[in-house]
């Protein structure tokens, strides 16, 4: 296990809620323009508190803009339902992990997802919108870590070669889709209204897909209410970078690697 990839070990921010009330994960990085959305208890009046812990690295420059925004009780059109970190509003969007470069045009091998992270991003339901879709933001297949990569990496492969994971073989870093498959199976679904016994949840791996061992990418979708993507990453990377390991027994070998997190591109589709 490599215990320090995507630590905050030397600077953190995190918000603390009132009693009774969920605060947010830890986090670190670069995280321009992301967001969160902490809930308060019912009748809970304490404040929440925002945490900076900077550490004693004094060649790296630490800036912050933080705009707050106050919800009126029971207002979650515009803020989510209890339980949401992030709430997004807008029938197609992208979504990423904290500390992924949302705003680069390319993924370097740079790019860390962060650990300890355990948190819902939701997305509103527009009108008249039956079912929604994922893809990776940057798709192209990397044939260079240190130029580009694509925008999912979560965990080990199913073997040496870059693969996809689902289910009970995620087991250390996924992100979770309930009712999750494949866009053609969707599209059956929302004609049919009836589940498939090939609906999954967990989804891992270096290769965005909706089966495990798929060598490419594929468009995710789910007709399942209300629209969810749950972040569950754990707090070690599995392996080393060393130049004999694989990507079934290394997070950081073979690009793209097992530490990216993801970016996500969604939209919605109609009835």
């Amino acid at each position: 296990m490599n215990d320090a990839i995507g630590d905050c070990t030397t600077d953190q921010m995190f918000i603390s809620s009132g009693s009774g009330a969920r605060g947010s994960p830890v986090i670190c990085g670069t995280n321009t323009k992301y967001h969160m959305i902490i809930d308060n208890a019912p009748g809970d009046t304490e404040c929440q508190t925002v945490n900076f812990n900077i550490g004693g690295d004094t060649s790296t420059t630490r800036s912050w803009s933080i705009r707050v925004t106050q919800y009126a009780c029971g207002d979650t059109d515009n803020s989510g339902w209890p339980g949401c970190l992030q709430y997004y509003t807008s029938t197609a969007n992208n979504i990423a992990s904290f500390n992924f470069p949302a705003e680069a045009t390319t993924v370097t091998q740079s790019a860390t997802h962060l650990q300890n992270q355990n948190y819902d991003i939701c997305i509103r339901r527009g009108s008249g919108m039956c079912y929604i879709c994922y893809s990776e933001a940057h798709q192209a297949l990397p044939t260079d870590a240190n130029i580009d990569q694509v925008s999912f990496g979560l965990s080990v492969s199913p073997d040496i070669t870059i693969k996809s994971r689902v289910e009970t073989l995620c087991t250390n870093d996924w992100i979770e889709i309930p009712g999750a498959n494949s866009d053609a199976i969707a599209v059956i679904q929302a004609s049919t209204g009836v589940a498939t016994a090939t609906d999954i949840s967990r989804i891992c791996g270096r290769v965005f897909a909706p089966t495990n061992a798929a060598a490419a990418a594929d468009t995710i979708c789910t007709r399942t209410l209300p629209f969810r993507v749950g972040v569950n990453f754990d707090d070690s990377e599995v392996g080393t970078s060393a130049a004999t390991a694989m990507a079934s027994t290394s997070e950081q070998s073979v690009f793209p690697g097992g530490i990216i997190g993801f970016q996500l591109t969604y939209w919605q589709v109609g009835c």
